[in-house]
């Protein structure tokens, strides 16, 4: 089963995700950028430049729109397509990854950026899940 899908909405893409840990919830939120992007599939080890993401938030929803703006900006902005996350933390208020990138992302699609429409991240049959709404 996919840790994320991607929901019909009415003006832009939902975006349901889910982990059983805070790594694999934010996880499954940049393979569900990179996929509806059309940027690639599962990051994998991988030779490229060293990117850091410090993010600290009051609450889980800030926090995942701000994980999810700031790999948008990485793919749109700078064309930097993410080869392989890893965490150095990762909880409900924090996230320190590291990331291995390339240069020359191309994107099938653009994303503007993550919504905090209808957004509550919850814990819901011993996973952490969310359906974040992205303006494309």
């Amino acid at each position: 089963m996919s840790p994320f899908r991607l929901v019909p909405h009415t003006a832009d893409v939902g975006l349901r995700i889910s982990g059983k840990t805070w790594e694999e919830f934010y996880l499954s939120g940049a393979l569900g950028l990179l996929s509806l992007c059309g940027a690639g599939g599962v990051p994998a080890k991988g030779k490229g430049c060293k990117r850091s993401i410090t993010l600290r938030a009051a609450t889980p929803e800030e926090l995942l729109v701000d994980w999810l703006n700031e790999l948008n900006y990485l793919l749109s902005a700078k064309r930097l397509l993410p080869v392989s996350i890893g965490f150095e933390k990762a909880g409900p208020s924090e996230v320190d990854a590291r990331l291995g990138v390339k240069r020359g992302a191309r994107l099938e699609r653009e994303v503007k950026s993550a919504s905090y429409h209808h957004l509550k991240v919850r814990r819901e049959r011993g996973a952490l899940r969310a359906t974040v709404i992205l303006d494309v």
